[in-house]
């Protein structure tokens, strides 16, 4: 069984996937992605949190910037909107309307390092700039400890909302 981020590297091994192995059980995919990278730059491979590689093309379409920060610990077990409980080692954040189940890459503006993290919850609420919060381990990966930060969120696989 070949894994498509081994296999695709460039678009045309994509095109070669598709041509030359159209039963592949990879290659409905490889033909969206085929159809998603027309017009898109072609960037390393991102590997999404639910383990899918929908986003080895990846377009930079900017869906929002503003401020985040990452949840306090007091949430750690905490059940978050998607019904499961908050673990500060699991790539997750909160937004206020982006569907549950979303995949976002975050970028910190202030010092160009990204995370890619799953929609699990709601907030940040209140009266704040913040329009994300972070899981403690995303937020130490673009180098957010204390405080907050300026982010920018493109989306990378869109979840259907219910």
């Amino acid at each position: 069984y070949w894994k498509l981020k081994d296999t695709v590297k460039t678009i045309s091994d994509t095109e070669f996937l598709i041509k030359n192995y159209p039963a592949h059980p990879l290659a409905p995919q490889a033909n969206e992605l085929l159809n998603f990278a027309k017009g898109a730059k072609f960037h390393k491979p991102i590997f999404l949190p639910s383990g899918g590689t929908e986003a080895i093309f990846e377009s930079k379409k900017k869906f929002q910037a503003g401020q985040c920060s990452h949840y306090a610990d007091k949430y750690i077990g905490a059940k978050m909107a998607n019904g499961q409980p908050y673990s500060a080692k699991a790539y997750t954040a909160a937004h206020l309307t982006l569907p549950l189940g979303t995949e976002i890459e975050v970028k910190n503006l202030r010092n160009g390092k990204t995370v890619v993290v799953k929609i699990t919850d709601r907030g940040p609420y209140g009266k704040t700039k913040r329009v994300l919060d972070l899981s403690h381990i995303a937020a130490r990966e673009i180098g957010l400890e204390d405080g907050v930060t300026d982010i920018e969120i493109v989306i990378l696989k869109e979840a259907v909302k219910k």
